[in-house]
C-alpha cells in the first residue's frame, strides 16, 4: 500500500527561504568586514613602518652627521700634531666638549703613523667599562694612552678624569697592546683626503668616522650603527 506524499506546510518554506537568506547575509557581512578589517590593518601598517622608517633613517643620519662634525673638527687641532701624552693631554678639554656636544658619540681618538693611539671615552655609570676596570670613585672619563718613551718603547697607560677634569689616578698598563695602524679606519682614512665612515666590524659592533690629518695622525670617533 502506498504512502501518501509527505506535505510541508507553508510557513515552513518561508522558515527555511529567511533563516537561508540570513545566513547567507551573516557570510557575506562578516566577508565583508573581514576584508575591510584587513585593508585597514594593511594600511595602518604600512603607515607606521614608513613612519619608523623616516625616524631611524633621521635618527641614523643625527648620528653619523655629529660623528663626522666630530672628526673633522678634531683633524684640525693641535692634537693631530702631539708627540707626546702631556702634550696631547692639552687637547682633553676639546675632546671631552665634542663628547658632550654628541651624546651618540661613545669615544674619540687618535690614531697616528707611529703606532701612537690617544683615546678619550665616557665612563658610565654600571657600565661594563667599571665591572672591567673598577675606576675610582667620581671618575667620569677614562683616558686611554700608547706613546712611545724617551727609549723608543710603548707605554700604555690608563687615566681616570672626574666631571672637572681633575686627574684621579694614572694607571700604568703594561698588557695594552694596541696598534691603530692595523685598523680599518686608520687604513681607509691614510688614502682618502677627506673624511671616511667604516661599517662596523668583528672587533666592535659600531661605526667609526675617521679624517687623515696630513703628516702625522688619523683622527676619529665611534658611534653606534643602529638604536
Amino acid at each position: 500500500m502506498l504512502r501518501p506524499p509527505r506535505k510541508f506546510e507553508l510557513h515552513v518554506y518561508i522558515a527555511t527561504l529567511f533563516l537561508t537568506l540570513m545566513v547567507g547575509f551573516a557570510a557575506i557581512n562578516i566577508t565583508m568586514q573581514y576584508l575591510q578589517t584587513r585593508q585597514m590593518m594593511l594600511s595602518a601598517s604600512t603607515t607606521l613602518f614608513g613612519h619608523i622608517d623616516r625616524e631611524t633613517r633621521s635618527a641614523i643620519a643625527s648620528r653619523y652627521d655629529g660623528a663626522i662634525f666630530a672628526a673633522d673638527m678634531l683633524a684640525g687641532t693641535d692634537l693631530a700634531l702631539a708627540s707626546s701624552l702631556a702634550d696631547r693631554l692639552k687637547s682633553l678639554p676639546v675632546l671631552v666638549q665634542a663628547l658632550q656636544d654628541q651624546p651618540s658619540l661613545s669615544s674619540a681618538y687618535v690614531g697616528y703613523d707611529n703606532g701612537d693611539f690617544f683615546l678619550v671615552r665616557r665612563i658610565a655609570p654600571g657600565s661594563w667599562l667599571v665591572r672591567s676596570l673598577k675606576p675610582p670613585a667620581g671618575a667620569a672619563y677614562l683616558v686611554q694612552s700608547l706613546a712611545r718613551g724617551e727609549l723608543g718603547m710603548t707605554e700604555g697607560r690608563y687615566l681616570f678624569f672626574d666631571e672637572t677634569l681633575k686627574l684621579l689616578e694614572d694607571r700604568l698598563m703594561p698588557n695594552y697592546v694596541f696598534d691603530p695602524r692595523s685598523r680599518p679606519w686608520f687604513a681607509s682614512a691614510t688614502v682618502s683626503n677627506g673624511i671616511v665612515v667604516t661599517a662596523p666590524y668583528l672587533s666592535s659592533p659600531r661605526a667609526r668616522s675617521a679624517r687623515h690629518s696630513p703628516g702625522r695622525a688619523r683622527t676619529g670617533t665611534r658611534s653606534p650603527a643602529s638604536t
